[in-house]
């Protein structure tokens, strides 16, 4: 995970439904455990098909990461977002910040949009 994606996490919390992975790591990943679709499903706990839909999508509940990286024994880093600060120069940093809150501000309105457009048509 990037600082950027801890940051639109804290921001706007539907990025933080999913985490894409990818396909291809995901089915790398199980070769290399040796372990069947059914057994990786068994130590996650879920169904063979809800692991098969999301290995075939490529993304997995955020909540359900530690236990799918243990299954698919891959390393989970969590980051530390004071540490990456200090990975970017000041001034890069408040750049992004700033290009954040643009998003956030545009978000805004493209949803207040949204809703009084929805209105309008209805009102008519």
């Amino acid at each position: 995970m990037s600082d950027l994606y801890l940051e639109l996490t804290a921001r706007i919390p539907v990025v933080a439904d999913k985490t894409y992975l990818g396909k291809a790591r995901m089915e790398d990943a199980q070769k290399r455990t040796g372990l069947s679709n059914e057994r990786i499903a068994q130590q996650i706990p879920m169904s063979e098909k809800t692991w098969r839909r999301w290995k075939e999508d490529g993304t997995v509940p955020t909540a359900a990461l530690p236990a799918v990286a243990k299954a698919l024994r891959l390393e989970l880093r969590e980051m530390n977002p004071a540490a990456a600060e200090q990975d970017v120069a000041p001034h890069e940093w408040a750049q992004m910040m700033e290009r954040l809150d643009r998003i956030e501000r545009a978000i805004h309105l493209l949803v207040a949009r949204a809703g009084s457009d929805a209105q309008e048509s209805t009102s008519e």
